[in-house]
């Protein structure tokens, strides 16, 4: 299995609004590695290209932010862009020391950046249309090579995955053009959480090939009876072994999981409807919204259910803190 890695710088800090509305999606190496004390950064991870035949499987986007050090931005900043591939700024056209800002990161991307070809976008964060922006504004980014996204603030608020999503295509595009050509990279790329990112070094590691993405265009029964022959071909390969160490979809897709497996992972599956091996932990949790926090469920008399006439005993019920829904234990 083949890396692209990317370094991706970014100009807003920990503290900003939209760089935690960008985190969610990201994964930052605290998360990663609980034992990490040094400078925060965040990772992404993508596939390019389908299983079996993927030509480059996963993108690791290195996030910095420009903030990330406390003190003087002149001081302690510039080693964020050292090497840098791909630059993404966000600013709001309206002020004017975010403007400056905004040249100030544009100027030091190009100071050091890791080559001459390494595409940048500005997102322009506006209340209402492009009509706010300056044409000086428009003539420096467009002057430099950059691309400007005019969005609404509320348009991003709703949609800033798939625009994270567009802007690394379009990165990708410029940087590696032949070989997004070849791939067709628009129907071929996807993002994966963490624990799908898991799922396929694991395979890859253990030489257990993933069922494809997407299937191609063929005819529908033909697609039917094929998507039956694999899974009866996976339940006759797969040995009462194998199926310690893997979690099945009800669609009959296989991921392995491993001993490391944490609860929120475990959720996860769980949300998705596999089934799981027995010697999996599953934490108590509300079947309906998946709340895990256990100081937010409480364990009640079900006073539905008699155990016993006399002297009187009920069964118990769990209420979930969270939305309201209860149930009884297993």
């Amino acid at each position: 299995m083949n890396y692209l890695t990317f370094k991706l710088v970014i100009s807003e800090g920990p503290g900003a609004k939209i760089f935690q509305k960008l985190a969610e999606y990201w994964n930052s190496t605290k998360k990663l590695d609980e034992n990490y004390f040094g400078p925060e950064f965040y990772w992404a991870f993508f596939q390019l290209g389908d299983f079996p035949d993927e030509e480059m499987a996963i993108v690791k986007w290195e996030v910095w932010s420009q903030y990330r050090l406390r003190g003087n931005f002149e001081d302690l900043n510039k080693s964020a862009y050292i090497g840098v591939t791909c630059g993404l700024f966000i600013y709001y056209p309206q002020n004017s020391d975010l403007y400056k800002k905004l040249k100030e990161s544009i100027n030091l991307f190009f100071e050091k950046r890791r080559s001459d070809i390494a595409p940048f976008t500005v997102l322009a964060i506006v209340e209402k249309d492009e009509s706010e922006i300056p044409d000086e504004h428009k003539i420096l980014i467009e002057a430099n090579g950059g691309v400007m996204q005019v969005l609404t603030e509320e348009f991003l608020e709703k949609n800033i995955q798939e625009v994270i999503i567009f802007t690394f295509i379009n990165f990708l595009k410029e940087i590696r053009p032949e070989f997004c050509k070849s791939l067709e990279i628009e129907s071929n790329f996807w993002s994966l959480t963490l624990s799908e990112l898991r799922a396929i070094l694991m395979a890859d590691r253990q030489g257990i090939q993933l069922q494809s993405r997407h299937l191609a265009p063929l005819d529908e029964k033909l697609i039917e009876r094929k998507i039956e022959e694999e899974e009866e071909e996976e339940e006759e390969e797969l040995t009462e072994e194998e199926l310690k160490s893997v979690a099945i979809s009800p669609e009959g897709e296989v991921i392995p999981i491993s001993k490391e497996i944490t609860q929120a992972e475990v959720l996860e599956l769980l949300k998705k409807g596999y089934k799981l091996p027995a010697w999996v932990v599953i934490p108590r949790h509300c079947p309906k919204c998946f709340n895990q926090n256990q100081h937010n469920i409480r364990e009640i008399e079900d006073k539905t259910v008699v155990l016993m006439e006399y002297p009187r005993i009920y069964g118990m019920k769990f209420i979930c803190g969270n939305c309201g829904h209860s149930w009884r234990g297993k």
